[in-house]
């Protein structure tokens, strides 16, 4: 098993040149061997499963807004990169719960202005901040985003929230870390860390050579990774 000190030592030993080796570090340390290399080449074409998460979300009776994080009520989601799916207790304080509609915010509003009184939620959207805070600390992703439910809830349901978790809060940055990736692509870090620190040491055939390594190894990754997503039925192996 892979640690952050062991797969940096792998990425520092692939650069000979002590000049190289010198401002590659310091520029890379800690982007060399955390799963942000990663997630920085496939977050702005798919989600990995390994990223899923899953919170309860107690709801309050006559409080349809809750911060994702921040001002009260928040959610208490400190590691937010996106929504997958919000579920709804079928009665306050249950255990069994029923997927909410999600709605885009104009569509929200409509439909919220077609409901009456109070209920029990049945739809969802997200909002952006009340009032946005000119801190750039707080451009983030869910640093002032809120998640608001319709109809308000009448008494105190619970909601299970299904969300995909940031980058930052899977970056490994001590020497015992061990990454968030599965264990047979722990080498991948090692490929796209080389890929990267060959551009900026401005060696670029042997760059160009790493990105393919990574890039063949990106396509076994993102295969294994669908095949975690796929529905029980489709595994190979699985009774008909």
């Amino acid at each position: 098993m892979a640690t952050f000190q062991t797969l940096y030592q792998r990425v520092s030993s692939g650069f000979s040149d002590t000049v190289d080796q010198k401002e590659f570090t310091n520029v890379g340390y800690n982007r060399v061997c955390s799963t942000t290399v990663v997630d920085q080449k496939t977050g702005a074409t798919r989600r990995l499963s390994f990223l899923r998460a899953t919170t309860t979300l107690a709801l309050v009776a006559n409080q349809a807004e809750y911060a994702i994080t921040g001002a009260s009520p928040a959610t208490g989601i400190v590691d937010w990169s996106g929504p997958i799916s919000v579920a709804v207790s079928t009665v306050a304080g249950g255990s069994a719960y029923d997927d909410l509609l999600w709605y885009d915010e104009r569509e929200f509003d409509r439909v919220l202005g077609a409901s009456t009184g109070v209920l029990r939620p049945l739809f969802v959207t997200m909002r952006g901040a009340a009032t946005p805070t000119a801190s750039s600390s707080a451009v983030r992703a869910g640093g002032e985003q809120r998640l608001v439910f319709g109809p308000t809830p009448d008494a105190a349901y619970n909601a299970l929230v299904r969300y995909y978790r940031d980058v930052a809060s899977i970056q490994m940055a001590n020497d015992a870390d061990i990454p968030i990736l599965p264990l047979q692509f722990h080498h991948l870090i090692v490929l796209a860390a080389m890929s990267y620190g060959s551009a900026f040491a401005d060696a670029y055939l042997s760059s160009v050579e790493w990105e393919q390594k990574y890039q063949a190894e990106l396509q076994m990754l993102l295969a294994w990774d669908g095949a975690q997503l796929a529905p029980p039925s489709s595994q190979p192996g699985t009774p008909s």
